[in-house]
């Protein structure tokens, strides 16, 4: 007998510079430097951290996911997570997963993507722009 693919539904997918644990109340996470866009100063551009947050619910079981920026123009991935088996406990049970990407480098301006892949098969995307401009900031906080 075959087993049965284990897709979540991702409830939320948020690009941030930082995600860390509340320290007061369990299974709740405060993310800083929440983001659509990345001004850098020159290119290539590396981001020091990049996070990518999962709230999602799926059916019991486990499945094992990524996540992946994509160059679009080249079709290749500037960086991506270690493959991590999620456990799920059913479809009304939150799971949360804090992705850490470090030192991405971002060759040239554009649209870049973020997927999420779950057992090799894409769940999710959002676009992240690289634009070129003077405000790069490293981690939420200006350069001196």
């Amino acid at each position: 007998m075959m087993a049965k693919l284990v897709l979540p539904r991702i409830h939320a997918m948020v690009i941030c510079d930082e995600i860390e644990p509340s320290v007061a109340e369990a299974d709740v996470f405060d993310l800083r430097g929440v983001r659509t866009h990345i001004i850098a100063p020159a290119f290539p551009y590396t981001h020091p951290q990049l996070g990518v947050f999962l709230q999602m619910t799926g059916h019991e079981g486990t499945a094992t996911g990524r996540a992946v920026v994509l160059d679009p123009e080249t079709d290749l991935n500037v960086d991506e997570t270690e493959d991590d088996l999620i456990q799920f406990h059913g479809p009304l049970e939150f799971t949360h997963v804090p992705w850490r990407l470090f030192d991405c480098t971002f060759t040239q301006p554009g649209v870049y993507y973020v997927q999420v892949f779950f057992d090799g098969k894409l769940v999710n995307e959002r676009t992240l722009l690289l634009q070129l401009g003077e405000a790069a900031a490293s981690n939420g906080q200006q350069t001196s």
